[in-house]
């Protein structure tokens, strides 16, 4: 029985940490919503995701960008370059708003990736999909350019 009482004690302690580590996110303030930090610049929408987008993460993720493409911005730019780690499901959402923005003629893309980043969208072969930019200075002239 001690081991399952120390599993239950571990995995409360757990879900205390991720709690604390989550909230601050979720504070509103200018340019905060939810998990991402938002700006505008013109008429594209500029969202600076999350040092981590695992599974928990993607679910707010999921109604955020909704809500973002629902603005009808006409782009809507992803900054990874703090993001070290994107699970399936963060890869489920970009392809999803992709998809959705694509439908409100919105343009999607992402920028900066850190290394393991890139080669997380490479292998899945969402490269192919929506497009991947190596600077947001060269997102946002793609998007001049439309």
């Amino acid at each position: 029985m001690a081991p399952f009482h120390n599993f239950q004690k571990h995995r409360s302690t757990l879900l205390i940490r991720a709690k604390k580590t989550l909230e601050p996110a979720r504070i509103s303030g200018a340019g905060i919503m939810g998990l991402c930090t938002v700006r505008e610049q013109g008429k594209t929408l500029i969202v600076s995701l999350p040092e981590s987008v695992d599974h928990v993460a993607a679910i707010s993720l999921e109604k955020e960008f909704r809500e973002f493409v629902a603005r009808q911005p006409e782009a809507l730019l992803c900054d990874l370059s703090k993001t070290k780690y994107v699970s399936s499901s963060a890869l489920r959402i970009f392809l999803e708003t992709a998809k959705a923005a694509k439908r409100s003629g919105t343009h999607f893309g992402l920028f900066s990736p850190t290394s393991f980043v890139t080669h997380i969208i490479d292998i899945s072969g969402f490269a192919a999909i929506f497009p991947l930019y190596d600077t947001e200075e060269a997102a946002l002239r793609a998007v001049s350019h439309r």
